[in-house]
């Protein structure tokens, strides 16, 4: 699955894309908001449905058959403060608005709920793992390494934070590291400097987790920002 973008925006906690055309099935480890003044369809679970704006929560199953210009893709870093809000308010199922709703209107809607990490995590460790991440201290390590740092085993620290977050070590750190690579690329560092800035060994390694995680190509991101 490729989705193939317009421009991309990167924001604290979430990434901006602009789609142009229909995007196969498949799943995100990032829930989404798609919001869109004109009409788009979107298949979930064999049934399409057709609205302007639509929350989508993380590793549902899902294609969109046709989207505009118009339309906005949010992907949401998780186990950000409106990570939670999503996941609290719709559990696993998808919402599609029939009526537009902008973007900013959903998210402020979202934010009413007041929930943080903080609140929803209730180990020292994993909040400190979290907040090491966010500011970029451990990007350049591996789930083994931040585990030894920890006093855990790697299997022990997996099940841990898979176990306090509902996402495993190894994808969100993984997630973080797009993220970072993303930035780097809409600066106008080439793929190979943003790979490394981003932590990953090389420029081929960050294109096979971005196809993977995310499905955007970077080579499409290159391309459309200038």
């Amino acid at each position: 699955m490729n989705i193939e973008v317009n421009n991309i925006f990167m924001i604290d906690d979430y990434v901006v894309l602009k789609p142009h055309n229909s995007v196969e099935s498949h799943c995100h480890k990032m829930p989404h908001i798609i919001s869109g003044t004109n009409p788009f369809k979107i298949c979930i679970n064999g049934q399409i449905r057709e609205g302007r704006s639509a929350i989508i929560p993380s590793d549902v199953e899902h294609s969109i058959v046709s989207m505009d210009d118009s339309a906005k893709m949010l992907l949401i870093m998780p186990l950000t403060n409106l990570y939670f809000q999503i996941k609290d308010r719709i559990k696993s199922e998808c919402i599609i608005y029939e009526q537009y709703y902008s973007v900013d209107e959903i998210i402020s809607e979202l934010n009413s709920s007041c929930i943080t990490y903080e609140k929803v995590i209730d180990d020292k460790r994993v909040i400190e793992i979290i907040e090491k991440i966010n500011n970029d201290t451990y990007l350049d390590k591996s789930v083994a390494e931040i585990a030894k740092l920890m006093n855990l085993s790697e299997s022990r620290l997996e099940h841990l934070f898979s176990e306090k977050t509902g996402i495993r070590l190894k994808h969100y750190l993984l997630l973080h590291k797009l993220r970072k690579a993303y930035k780097q690329v809409c600066e106008g560092k080439s793929i190979t400097e943003a790979a490394y800035e981003g932590g990953f060994a090389d420029s081929s390694h960050l294109a096979v987790v971005s196809k993977r995680l995310l499905g955007i190509s970077v080579s499409d991101v290159i391309k459309n920002n200038d």
